[in-house]
């Protein structure tokens, strides 16, 4: 199911959004064949159901571990509230952002409570008896109550205008970056959007393209900015510039790490890491946060230097939806060659860092 919801917005954003990759390159008008909508709902649908599995085999697991012999109702109880909850946040017209980590959170708590409960009793309440339904009926009307409560607005809410700060033209502001946004996907938190799309929309950036636009030789005021330096040089692949993890992979000489390899190829190629989130897996797994942490702050590193020594022409014009990374810094600065030659040699780098982390990774025992 992950893999569907993955390669089905893959699709929709390389082929069939007038902004997107394909149809920029060969300059032709997607079809309409279905209305854009109900594609955004099915892609959307697609991620919420990702949440439905993951309630289940999470909820089952965790009880089984903790000697719970019958799951079952708490089974139910977790589903319905992961529906409930996607319901009071369901998104039709735009892409959700999910917050994975309040649903683990809360499908632990629950289970957790349901596992004092069963232990309380000794095991000799009746099944879906007044007991299980009054625990059922006090978590329901709990989780419900903190959903209303959190300030979701800020969780979703735009970051265009705290990015666009003269902070993030400045080395301290660009590390900063570098450092927190590898360490959100890790804890299941969104990235915000601004990070990975339309990053051109920020005001330091935007800047730059209008002092281009006004005159071909001028001196662009930002040169290094998160659009030159963060984006280019430490999104390979995802936050944490997690492509050099597919390509190992694809090398491993365990079956199922080669299969996950090859699945999660394509989609890290054009920026999506969902697939190793949840497969290999990186989320809440403390040993792939360093290398996350190192790859995107070495690459932010090097792409700073690069662009403050002149050495780099900066990363100024927009790109079409999805573009791959690798190339960012090459398109990004009309075909400037050494910016393509400086970001393989950073992805070259990040093949070092996560080498040992995964050939540890991949010998665990599961």
């Amino acid at each position: 199911m992950i893999s569907l919801a993955v390669y089905f917005r893959l699709f929709d954003r390389l082929f069939l959004n007038p902004g997107s990759l394909f149809p920029t390159i060969f300059n032709y008008k997607p079809p309409h064949l279905v209305d854009p909508q109900i594609i955004t709902a099915i892609s959307n649908s697609l991620d919420y159901c990702v949440i439905l599995i993951l309630t289940i085999a999470i909820t089952k697991n965790y009880l089984t571990i903790k000697g719970v012999t019958d799951p079952t109702f708490p089974l139910i109880i977790n589903f319905s509230i992961s529906f409930l909850l996607i319901i009071l946040n369901f998104q039709w017209q735009s892409r959700p952002i999910i917050h994975f980590i309040i649903f683990f959170i809360t499908i632990i708590l629950i289970s957790e409570s349901y596992y004092w409960l069963d232990h309380f009793f000794h095991k000799k309440i009746a099944p879906y008896g007044y007991i299980h339904l009054g625990w059922a009926t006090l978590i329901i009307l709990l989780t419900i109550g903190v959903n209303m409560a959190l300030p979701l607005q800020a969780l979703q809410g735009s970051y265009l205008d705290f990015f666009s700060s003269s902070f993030f033209v400045h080395f301290l502001g660009i590390m900063l970056v570098a450092v927190l946004i590898p360490i959100l996907p890790w804890l299941g938190i969104s990235i915000p959007t601004e990070m990975y799309n339309n990053m051109t929309d920020l005001i330091p950036i935007s800047t730059n393209l209008n002092a281009i636009y006004q005159s071909v030789n001028a001196t662009v005021p930002y040169p290094e900015n998160l659009y030159s330096v963060f984006a280019t040089f430490s999104y390979l692949g995802g936050a944490g510039s997690t492509l050099a993890i597919s390509i190992w992979l694809l090398f491993n000489q365990r079956k199922k790490y080669q299969k996950l390899g090859w699945f999660s190829i394509i989609p890290s190629i054009f920026n999506n890491n969902q697939l190793l989130l949840f497969g290999l897996p990186i989320m809440l797994r403390p040993i792939m946060l360093l290398p996350m942490i190192l790859s995107s702050t070495i690459g932010s590193l090097i792409g700073f230097t690069a662009i403050k020594l002149n050495i780099l022409k900066p990363a100024i014009f927009n790109v079409p939806m999805n573009s791959p990374r690798l190339l960012l810094g090459f398109l990004a600065s009309q075909n400037h060659w050494p910016s393509l030659l400086a970001v393989l040699l950073v992805f070259a780098v990040t093949l070092l860092i996560y080498q040992p982390f995964l050939k540890y990774v991949t010998k665990e025992v599961n």
